[in-house]
């Protein structure tokens, strides 16, 4: 049976700023009393759960189109995962209350993923976590679990979790646990960012966070708001109003205002003045659900005793649509790099009939998209895609793309050719590879002496010593090394190295850690001071290095604070350390500054790395012995202490590069 809707006018007075409100359409479930209401990114759609019904509707007409029944006793989330996949969340009918969620196609009319959780905690709830499909976020006792199409990330808090929010945009998640503590938990650097105890202390707070706001009500008829998490301003609500009153807080999309309810009213918000503009009684409704559309023309009310969900005209708000968001000023297309396997020249070539097709994919809006051969992959939160590829004897053509929110789009064609195998085909000789990454002529950071010349220093030595090639080597110096150049240079490199290569990388230049988040970075030549954006992350280098597909490889950094790269382990020496993989570190300092040298001089650093590499006796030796030698003679030299180990996280299973000099 179609569901009636209603159109009709409902003029009402206004409280404050609005000469009248406007009930445009009223829409009836089928199935029985609204228990929540999701509507589709692109505003063309909104879904209504009733009992263990979901309804589905289209937004421009209000009219019914499908419904489906799940497989949950009871919904307690519903959200649109894409403009046409609903993502639902409940507890299983087969009386094991067995918790999952489920992926609802409105193409295939069919559910395409599902999830189980076998867990019994009490605050068991589910999040979206990245507007991507199939990243999930549950809360269970004190962890938070992040899924996404390739696996998952275990974030473990000190107490019970009350509450979860996601923003997408600042990667922040914001956590309300059981000892009233809002948490700030930055999920790219992996810590906690923020930290702020919400007072009054009380049992039941209803809460809703937006972008770099926060909003929550108290059971003493307060209404708290804050936009720098620090500073709140508070409203006490009219006491005739009673107890346990303003509950379901919702933001509009663009963050300017805000939706309360009670028992059987429901309230509008300005949040720059802190004001209400209008409140209404819905009668015989019972408690009531508010939201904003992505349209940004309605907001809606649905009361848990009525099958009627309410849409009122939001047009005097004049709020900016969810869908109409994108940036169109960003003209710039996401960049992929294939890391595994080694093209050259737009070609691989391997005899085995299956090969695991791995990349990277950065870009600053965020990743929507990546098809390899027209199959959409998997993208992890820090863009890593892999897709296991079955291949035909011959040329196997391949054409990857990539499109970030913005709908710009990158492309990468290349050809695998399976060959039959050929045991006297294969080569297995090892290359050297180096990138040098040397800047003096900062534009805003102070002029260094000998950066540029320490990383010749540093190549010539290599060359002239230890056989490596000036074809393998990239010089990055000086004004090429902007950010972005040096991310260029690394997906050059990532794209010439294979996994029996030996690899070196050199950065000499500034260096800056952030002790509020804990987090080091690299200063490229144009970075501007106090601009964290300009900066180039020790998170996201680790990202990068990760991509570097090579046997050994071996990160030099001269620069201040550059020892905050490493996580403290020890080391002792293995036999046949050049026959297992190594991913090593060595770095000027630890959390300190260091010296550049006089002018026309060498670091105190690279001068005794490069005299070791120069006038060590030794034909063969293992990185452990360099790194041991210039910690020594540097804190003997200097107020520095080196540090040099593993890095960890990249792979390292133990082994070593091994220096060689050519005979």
């Amino acid at each position: 049976m179609k569901s009636l809707i209603l159109f009709f006018v409902w003029v009402m007075g206004s409280t404050c700023g609005f000469s009248q409100m406007e009930i445009k359409h009223v829409v009836r479930a089928n199935s029985g009393p609204i228990n929540l209401v999701a509507f589709s990114p692109d505003a063309k759609r909104f879904a209504i759960t009733s009992g263990r019904t979901v309804e589905i509707y289209m937004r421009q007409a209000e009219s019914y189109t499908a419904a489906f029944k799940t497989p949950f006793t009871t919904i307690d989330f519903l959200e649109f995962n894409s403009p046409q996949t609903v993502l639902i969340s409940g507890t299983n009918i087969l009386g094991s209350k067995k918790r999952e969620w489920i992926e609802y196609s409105l193409k295939t009319k069919g559910i395409s993923w599902k999830k189980e959780w076998n867990g019994k905690e009490k605050n068991f709830q589910v999040f979206k976590y990245l507007n991507k499909p199939n990243c999930i976020g549950v809360v269970a006792g004190k962890k938070v679990i992040l899924y996404d199409e390739i696996d998952s990330t275990v974030i473990d808090f000190d107490n019970y979790i009350d509450l979860v929010k996601f923003n997408s945009n600042t990667r922040m998640l914001w956590v309300y646990d059981d000892q009233k503590i809002m948490i700030a938990y930055k999920v790219d650097l992996q810590r906690v960012f923020h930290q702020h105890e919400v007072k009054p202390k009380v049992k039941e707070l209803a809460i809703s966070i937006d972008g770099d706001q926060l909003v929550f009500a108290d059971k003493r008829n307060r209404l708290h708001h804050t936009r720098d998490f620090a500073t709140f301003r508070t409203i006490r609500l009219n006491k005739r109003r009673g107890k346990k009153q303003y509950r379901n807080l919702r933001f509009s999309w663009d963050g300017q205002y805000l939706t309360t309810s009670s028992l059987f009213h429901y309230q509008v918000w300005a949040l720059d003045e802190l004001t209400m503009l209008h409140e209404r009684k819905v009668p015989d409704v019972g408690p009531i659900h508010t939201g904003f559309d992505a349209s940004g023309k309605y907001f809606t009310t649905a009361g848990t005793e009525s099958n009627s969900l309410f849409m009122w005209d939001a047009a005097p708000l004049n709020i900016k649509p969810y869908v109409q968001l994108k940036d169109d000023s960003d003209q710039t297309p996401p960049q992929l790099m294939v890391t595994n396997p080694k093209v050259v020249h737009n070609k691989v070539s391997v005899t085995q009939e299956e090969i695991s097709l791995e990349g990277l994919v950065i870009d600053n809006a965020g990743i929507l998209d990546v098809q390899v051969n027209g199959v959409k992959a998997g993208i992890s939160s820090t863009g890593d895609f892999k897709v296991n590829m079955k291949l035909g004897i011959g040329e196997n053509p391949v054409t990857i793309t990539a499109t970030d929110v913005n709908h710009n789009t990158s492309m990468k064609k290349f050809v695998i050719n399976r060959q039959s195998f050929d045991i006297n085909a294969l080569n297995l000789k090892s290359e050297n590879h180096l990138m040098v990454i040397s800047i003096d002529d900062y534009q805003s950071w102070p002029t260094l002496n000998n950066a540029v010349s320490d990383g010749e220093a540093f190549a010539n030595v290599l060359m002239t010593k230890y056989g490596f090639d000036s074809t393998n080597i990239i010089r990055i110096n000086n004004g090429e090394a902007n950010r972005q150049g040096i991310i260029d240079g690394f997906k050059e490199l990532i794209s010439n190295v294979g996994p029996s290569d030996n690899v070196i990388i050199y950065f000499s230049g500034h260096g800056y850690f952030d002790a509020t988040l804990s987090e080091g970075y690299w200063i490229p030549v144009d970075a501007q001071k106090g601009q964290d954006a300009d900066y180039l992350p020790n998170s996201f280098m680790m990202q990068l290095l990760k991509k570097v597909n090579s046997k050994h490889l071996l990160l030099v950094a001269d620069a201040c604070f550059s020892g905050s790269l490493f996580n403290e382990t020890s080391r002792g020496y293995l036999d046949n350390v050049g026959s297992m993989k190594s991913r090593w570190g060595l770095a000027s300092g630890r959390l300190e500054f260091v010296s550049d040298g006089a002018a026309g001089e060498q670091s105190p650093f690279n001068k005794h790395i490069v005299n070791y590499l120069m006038n060590n006796p030794k034909e063969e030796f293992a990185v452990s012995e360099l790194v041991q030698y210039v910690k020594i003679n540097v804190a003997e030299e200097t107020n520095q202490a080196p540090v040099g180990n593993p890095l960890g996280g990249l792979g390292d299973e133990g082994g070593e590069l091994v220096f060689k000099k050519i005979k």
